[in-house]
């Protein structure tokens, strides 16, 4: 088992890994704020560019529930749906 440690330094966090990993290998961990993440990826911190994401608000339920609530869509009113028998 390979125990790989934070990349910043002070960290003491650390993952193990049972599978073969390349001897470069590292990782950041998550309990530090981006500015930290990319200097210690080797990057200049640049906060227009490292922080473009900050504002990325995913939606808050899987289906909208306005869909549930419509009825006929708008222009499919032509549509004859036949009732199959099995």
């Amino acid at each position: 088992m390979t125990t790989v440690r934070c990349r910043v330094d002070g960290c003491n966090a650390s993952i193990n890994v049972t599978e073969a990993v390349s001897p470069n290998v590292s990782f950041i961990c998550k309990n530090h704020p981006r500015s930290v993440q990319v200097k210690a990826n080797g990057r200049v911190y640049d906060e227009r560019r490292d922080e473009a994401d900050k504002e990325v608000h995913f939606q808050d339920v899987q289906f909208d529930p306005d869909l549930a609530r419509s009825g006929i869509p708008l222009g499919t009113r032509h549509l004859v749906h036949e009732e199959t028998e099995e």
